[in-house]
């Protein structure tokens, strides 16, 4: 368990890779006309039902590049203060109308009540409420009156109940998102999910995240011809995926992951020439990857981890733009990817809990020029251990856990190398730990257990050192040097059961969690 939440929190920037877009909005005040006397007030009755909490907004906020802090401050009672120049509202230059306004990530907390003043602002194209915390007030059918809107964003806005139809007569919409703060908190009836996507056609960017459907994907996708973003994660989908999701010709960003879709990839989906990132994890797809994938020439994320999908990994990704490639926990079988070093734009790699065979080739590491995140545990690899792994300059995080490599690791670490985390247990590795593992100055977890090792271990360069695992080896010492003081402050978790060891530094006793 340890180990499995300190690999959550190494990897979380990278699963959240390109996660959200940026609101449309920018502050920009008028030049000619004030607002009106009526949306002014308006504005500051809106104000006066929310109480500003320093943990309404999310986390997301600063992940996202945009720091929360309370918008609404800005705005007072003075009788020669222009509304318009308020923080984040927005107004039509030649009437005075608000017609923007962005309150995301500003702190707010209370309710939304469906008589809300904010709702009187009939000239409002585009509205942003997301992050923040309005008390699992119901979704209120109120947002129907901005009948001009053209972005609505309320995500992870703490809105609970029923999507209401009325969401579907904003027949002007071009992007929704009304992602959950969490899975199943929103519920959107199948039926107007069908209603959505037949009567806003204009959408291009639509994400329902964590909103439970419960339905299948229609067949009305095709009314949206323009759809350049569609996320539907986590909500609940079933049935298969339909041929028509390869005829959104403008898509370029579509996750469909952790559903409960089902049936083979459709070939259709190499007619999405323009997509860049491709989701479809956690379902029940099976099959192989069609070929027509190969047609995607601007893909640089694809993943479909998690699923049934089987026979040998393509050899046509090696031809593609990817920089982000999962296909973990699925049956993928054959020999490891001898074309891998043919991305040469890779940062993540995770082909793990395949049933993959043989040994891990030789490569130039000239290829990997970018490759960060590596990793092919649980599956059936053996042979030696390549010295190139190690070599990889911007390679941070390495996971050969649970195969069957069985030789030493290698002589020599680089001593620039950037790896932050190394897992090499249950191997089948022999022989003394080289001595310039202690190089890696920057390691900050290191699990070599149940394996055949043996020596000493140096550990006085280990200063980032959070979690160290080598138990079930015939390791004789753990060794901090000559220095009878050192320490290595940030180790709090050290697992050394079923070695040899006897003798062990204070410190490991003291400041750190030692498993014996």
């Amino acid at each position: 368990m340890e180990r499995l939440i300190w690999l959550f929190h190494f990897l979380l920037p990278f699963f959240q890779y390109q996660s959200a877009s940026s609101s449309p909005l920018s502050s920009s005040p008028s030049l000619n006309h004030s607002c009106s006397p009526n949306e002014k007030s308006s504005l500051l009755q809106f104000k006066q039902m929310f109480a500003i909490d320093s943990s309404a907004s999310s986390w997301q906020c600063e992940e996202l590049g945009s720091p929360s802090y309370p918008k609404t401050l800005s705005w007072n009672e003075t009788t020669d203060t222009d509304c318009c120049s308020w923080d984040e509202v927005m107004c039509d230059v030649s009437t005075g109308h608000v017609t923007g306004l962005d309150l995301s990530c500003s702190k707010l907390y209370g309710t939304i009540h469906p008589n809300t003043t904010l709702f009187q602002l009939s000239h409002l194209q585009q509205l942003n409420l997301a992050f923040n915390h309005f008390n699992f007030s119901p979704f209120p059918p109120s947002f129907s009156r901005f009948t001009s809107l053209s972005h609505l964003n309320l995500s992870s806005s703490f809105l609970s109940g029923s999507i209401p139809s009325e969401v579907t007569h904003l027949s002007k919409l071009v992007s929704l998102d009304l992602t959950s703060s969490y899975a199943g908190c929103d519920i959107l009836e199948p039926h107007n999910f069908k209603t959505l996507l037949i009567n806003l056609t204009q959408l291009a960017n639509l994400k329902l995240a964590l909103v439970n459907m419960s339905s299948g994907l229609p067949d009305s996708l095709l009314n949206l011809s323009s759809f350049a973003t569609l996320d539907l994660s986590d909500t609940r989908l079933n049935g298969k995926l339909p041929n028509s999701i390869g005829y959104l010709g403008f898509l370029n960003f579509q996750d469909l992951s952790y559903n409960e879709l089902s049936g083979p990839l459709p070939e259709t989906l190499g007619n999405l020439m323009r997509i860049t990132q491709l989701r479809l994890s956690g379902n029940n797809l099976n099959g192989q990857v069609p070929s027509t994938l190969s047609n995607l020439e601007q893909l640089t994320y694809f993943e479909v981890s998690a699923n049934n999908l089987d026979g040998t990994i393509p050899e046509f990704f090696s031809k593609l733009k990817l920089e982000y490639l999962r296909l973990d926990a699925n049956n993928f079988n054959g020999p490891f990817l001898r074309w891998v070093a043919n991305l040469t734009r890779l940062v993540h790699l995770d082909v793990s809990s395949n049933p993959l065979t043989g040994p891990i080739p030789n490569y130039n590491i000239s290829g990997f020029r970018h490759l960060q995140i590596f990793i092919l545990s649980n599956s059936s690899l053996n042979g030696t251990l390549p010295s190139w792994l190690f070599a990889i300059p911007s390679l941070q995080y390495l996971d050969l856990g649970y195969n069957q490599m069985t030789t030493g690791p290698v002589a020599d670490f680089r001593d620039d190398s950037q790896l932050e985390s190394i897992e090499l247990s249950n191997n089948k590795l022999h022989g003394p730990i080289p001595q310039s593992i202690s190089d890696l100055v920057n390691l900050r977890y290191l699990s070599l257990s149940s394996n055949n090792l043996s020596g000493i271990l140096e550990l006085q360069k280990f200063s980032n050192l959070e979690v160290l695992f080598l138990s079930k080896n015939n390791i004789s010492a753990v060794s901090i040097g000559s220095n009878a003081n050192a320490t290595l402050p940030n180790l709090y978790s050290v697992y050394l059961s079923s070695c040899n060891i006897t003798e062990f530094p204070d410190f490991l006793q003291t400041s750190a969690d030692r498993e014996s």
